[in-house]
């Protein structure tokens, strides 16, 4: 069988990261689809828009659309800092994507942040899975003295456990339980969670369903993601993520560097992607003791 695919992504992002983002989607073992690419330009550099618009893979369409064409405030954000105006914003674009993908009765649509580098056999990998709606892992440091932790969660705003449990009261099971799911993620397979994005296929199943990334107005959850997450389980639908193959997070341009490690060898959890000053690293020191005392304290008091 083969299968109609638009992959989609609202793009605001700088040349170096765009031109590894691009060459991944190119790379992708595509046995069996006809992969088109609709894509909003959200770009601030005039390289960027030029870099979209002359992406033609073979024997595929692609449409690049301006977003002032969609929303006429071009706003000015920075990517890792957003307020509720730009998630509406965002919101609307990815809403535009999903309209197109209706449009042109597309099988599936796969909708991809352009600072991700894919696995080249990521497509294949979900498609075999046959869900409606599961993300392709990848791990993310915010801070620089962080540990690693998915783009997905396991229930509301962004827990990894379940607060609705009496024991979550307490910080050593509420810890332990964080670990536990992150530790979970990290072997290969697929699980089913509560909240995902950025690296999602989605059946046409869901998009006739109407499922989408517009807000609620009865919900206070930060992110158009999460509204997208409720809608689809509110209309029967279940979310999962795969971790066979995770992708690579160009959060900081000095990830750059680790892109051609990946595709030889995969993602390294134990690869320092960024330059800790001796705060940083103090930082990191004590809460990973911390983490390692709690997680030993719950292994005490909570384990039979």
């Amino acid at each position: 069988m083969t299968f109609k695919i638009l992959v989609g992504s609202p793009v605001k992002q700088k040349e170096k990261i765009l031109r590894e983002f691009l060459t991944s989607l190119d790379e992708l073992n595509q046995t069996d689809c006809i992969v088109d690419y609709f894509f909003v330009d959200d770009c601030d550099e005039e390289v960027s828009s030029d870099m979209l618009a002359k992406f033609h893979p073979n024997n595929s369409k692609v449409i690049v659309v301006k977003s002032s064409s969609i929303i006429q405030d071009k706003s000015d954000y920075d990517l890792h800092n957003w307020d509720y105006s730009i998630i509406d914003r965002v919101a609307e674009l990815k809403n535009k994507i999903i309209e197109f993908s209706c449009e042109e009765k597309y099988d599936y649509l796969f909708l991809v942040d352009s600072d991700i580098v894919l696995h080249v056999e990521t497509l294949q990998r979900l498609l075999s899975l046959q869900k409606d709606i599961v993300s392709n892992v990848f791990w993310t440091k915010i801070s620089r003295w962080d540990y690693y932790e998915p783009q997905v969660w396991l229930m509301d705003q962004r827990w990894f456990f379940d607060p609705s449990d009496p024991k979550t009261k307490s910080r050593i099971y509420r810890t332990a339980k964080h670990m536990e799911f992150i530790e979970m993620l990290k072997q290969k397979g697929t699980y089913r969670v509560g909240g995902l994005g950025a690296c999602t296929l989605i059946s046409r199943k869901v998009i006739l369903a109407g499922v989408n990334f517009s807000k609620l107005y009865n919900i206070s959850f930060w992110g158009e993601d999460r509204a997208y997450c409720i809608r689809a389980v509110a209309a029967g639908f279940e979310l999962y993520v795969d971790t066979y193959y995770p992708a690579y997070h160009i959060y900081r341009e000095c990830y750059l560097s680790g892109v051609s490690d990946f595709k030889k060898n995969g993602f390294d959890f134990h690869k320092e992607m960024d330059t800790l000053s001796l705060m940083d690293k103090l930082k990191k020191y004590f809460r990973t003791v911390k983490i390692a005392i709690r997680c030993q304290l719950y292994s005490w008091l909570y384990k039979e």
